[in-house]
């Protein structure tokens, strides 16, 4: 990460990398993992403490922004970009965004999850995403809720126990059930309330994911492209990495998002 900032600070751009909620000063609170509303306003913050400081400092700007984000990042990116062309459009305008490899189709993402045959070697973070919104939006479920024995009990002693990698293993049949079959409405709307790939972006916008990405499925970036044309968007580009996974991807991601972005 301070590889890719610094390239970018020394060709002329001011980097604002905020640090989410349960990290730097917050970093007893638990981090709300892949929530779209905390992700976008702690980077909104960030961006306007970042314009304040280089006034204090009389560091000159221009009214340009652009973000950028990986994985999480991407997510937050896709978060971000839509915060602030709902509510900061005139303070915080947005020149152009390029997020990658997000899980923007959170609701898709869970049915994804909750019918896969094939081993998932990301089952431990998304027990994160679970924990996260159970406790956010007050579900309130027991973790025997959610997983079979014996993980319920380990990862009530260690929410970062180990886990299998076969979901069926790890997940009770009425938890998959209630997501695949939508017959939960509280859990269901937690997952909506998450969704950030259908909406009409105004500013430019390039999708960047490996299309054998198998920890965030390309299927994310395709959705919210065919979503976002849908509603009429003019200004999103799909920018498909041939052959990249999850980690692979990540230097073609990062040279084509400063590529797209050096176009405005």
């Amino acid at each position: 990460m301070w590889s890719v900032v610094s390239v970018l600070a020394s060709t002329g751009y001011v980097v604002s990398a905020s640090d989410y909620l349960g990290y730097g000063a917050s970093k007893a609170l638990p981090h709300p993992y892949e929530q779209a509303a905390s992700l976008a306003s702690a980077s909104a913050d960030m961006l306007r403490a970042t314009r304040e400081f280089c006034q204090q400092q009389k560091v000159s700007l221009n009214q340009k922004n652009f973000l950028l984000g990986y994985s999480e990042g991407g997510y937050a990116t896709m978060a971000l970009h839509k915060l602030l062309e709902e509510k900061y459009a005139t303070t915080l305008p947005v020149t152009a965004s390029a997020p990658g490899a997000g899980a923007y189709h959170k609701s898709a993402f869970a049915r994804y999850v909750l019918s896969a045959t094939q081993p998932l070697s990301f089952l431990s973070t998304y027990v994160w995403v679970l924990r996260t919104y159970d406790r956010i939006y007050a579900l309130n479920r027991p973790l025997s809720f959610y997983y079979q024995e014996p993980y319920a009990t380990q990862l009530q002693a260690n929410p970062f126990a180990a886990v299998p990698s076969q979901q069926d293993q790890l997940f009770t049949p009425a938890f998959r059930q209630a997501v695949l079959n939508n017959s939960d409405a509280p859990l269901a709307a937690t997952l909506t309330a998450n969704d950030i790939y259908d909406w009409q972006p105004r500013a430019p916008l390039a999708l960047f994911h490996g299309t054998a990405d198998d920890y965030v499925p390309f299927f994310n970036s395709q959705d919210a492209y065919d979503a976002m044309q849908k509603r009429g968007a003019t200004q999103v580009e799909l920018r498909p990495i041939p052959g990249g996974n999850h980690f692979t991807s990540t230097t073609e991601y990062t040279l084509g998002a400063y590529a797209f972005i050096s176009r405005f």
